[in-house]
């Protein structure tokens, strides 16, 4: 009897497939091949797109440039005049008043509520935002204007 005959015969418990390996296992291992390559292809161009939005971005908050000229306090609202020099048109989405003169210094925002004339066309040239707030006159203050890209433009001013 040979060692075939032996391990299924009629006496064995094993079935015959199992002498023999099988297709399956090949098959699956192909399949599992195929599988981790697709998706391994997936990621390669989800990160390639994700790195060219991200450029995208970048360059574009990289041409954002406010210039702030004066700034000017008046009852309840202060006047501030910028020049964009940048390539694009830029949104003030936020102004923070940081008071230099008290100590510790006291941190005031501004949102967009409350700023008309937030967006700077491109090339503009000594464009009024005006921000409702009040400040203490003879104070110092930090100010800096806040843009969409997360850009900050700073000047310090007294009132």
């Amino acid at each position: 009897m040979s060692r075939r005959d032996a391990l299924s015969g009629p006496g064995s418990t094993r079935p015959r497939r199992c002498i023999y390996g099988g297709v399956s296992a090949v098959a699956g291992a192909v399949f599992l091949v195929i599988i981790i390559i697709t998706l391994m292809t997936g990621v390669i161009f989800w990160s390639i797109t994700t790195q060219r939005e991200l450029n995208e971005f970048d360059l574009r908050r990289a041409s954002q440039e406010l210039v702030i000229d004066r700034v000017e306090f008046g009852a309840g609202v202060v006047r501030i005049y910028v020049n964009n020099t940048g390539a694009e048109a830029v949104h003030v989405v936020a102004v923070w008043f940081i008071d230099k003169t008290t100590k510790p210094e006291k941190h005031y925002r501004v949102g967009e509520d409350r700023i008309d004339r937030s967006w700077v066309p491109e090339g503009a040239y000594l464009w009024e935002i005006r921000v409702y707030w009040s400040a203490k006159p003879g104070h110092v203050y930090e100010i800096k204007l806040i843009t969409d890209l997360g850009r900050a433009f700073v000047s310090i001013q007294q009132a």
